[in-house]
C-alpha cells in the first residue's frame, strides 16, 4: 500500500518515491500496488494534484497490478484547514462551495479491503455520506459552540462568538 505524500515535497515524496517503489515492487515479483487517490485530483490545476496524478500514471504505466481508490478529503483536513483560516480576521470561503468529507476509518477499512481482494485496477471514487456546504457548516459551528470557550481549544479563546451563536449572519448573499 502507497501511501505516502506530502502536499509541500509532491515531486520528492510522490513521484520520486512512488518510483522508487514501484522499482522494489517490480524486484519482489509479486507486486500488487494499492494506492489511494483523491476525488477530482484529475482536474485540479495544483501542483500536489498533478503530482497525485502522476505517481497513478506511473503505477499504470509500470505493468504493475494494481488498486487505485480515489476519496473524498476527510473531515480532519476541512477542519484543519478552516481553523487555519480562522486564524485571520476575515475568511473568504465561497458559500455555495460543497464538500463530501469521508472519516478516514472508512477509508482505511476500504484500501485494507482492496489489499486483500487482489488487483482491481481504478475502483469506483468514494465520499462520504453527506455533501455540504459552508453554509451548512456555519449552521453546524453555531449548533456545536458553547456559551464558554473550550480551555482546551486556543481558537475559541481568541475570538467572541456572535450573537445567538449564529455564523450565517457572516455569509454574504451577493458575495461568492
Amino acid at each position: 500500500m502507497h501511501c505516502a505524500t506530502d502536499p509541500r515535497r509532491s515531486r520528492q515524496v510522490d513521484r520520486d518515491g512512488t518510483a522508487a517503489l514501484l522499482e522494489t515492487a517490480n524486484r519482489s515479483g509479486n507486486p500488487h500496488i494499492v494506492y489511494p487517490g483523491i476525488v477530482g485530483s484529475d482536474v485540479i490545476p495544483l501542483g500536489y494534484y498533478k503530482s497525485r496524478i502522476a505517481a497513478e500514471e506511473m503505477i499504470e504505466a509500470s505493468g504493475c497490478p494494481h488498486t487505485f481508490l480515489r476519496a473524498t478529503q476527510f473531515h480532519t483536513l476541512i477542519w484543519t484547514t478552516l481553523n487555519r483560516m480562522s486564524r485571520f480576521p476575515v475568511m473568504v470561503l465561497p458559500r455555495d462551495t460543497r464538500f463530501q468529507p469521508i472519516d478516514h476509518a472508512v477509508m482505511a477499512r476500504l484500501l485494507v479491503d482492496a489489499v486483500e481482494s487482489g488487483p482491481q485496477g481504478r475502483m469506483d471514487d468514494i465520499g462520504g455520506p453527506m455533501a455540504r456546504t459552508v453554509t451548512d457548516a456555519a449552521i453546524f459551528l453555531g449548533a456545536l459552540e458553547s456559551a464558554e470557550p473550550d480551555p482546551n481549544d486556543p481558537a475559541t479563546n481568541r475570538c467572541e462568538p456572535p450573537s445567538g451563536g449564529d455564523y450565517t449572519q457572516f455569509l454574504d448573499a451577493d458575495g461568492l
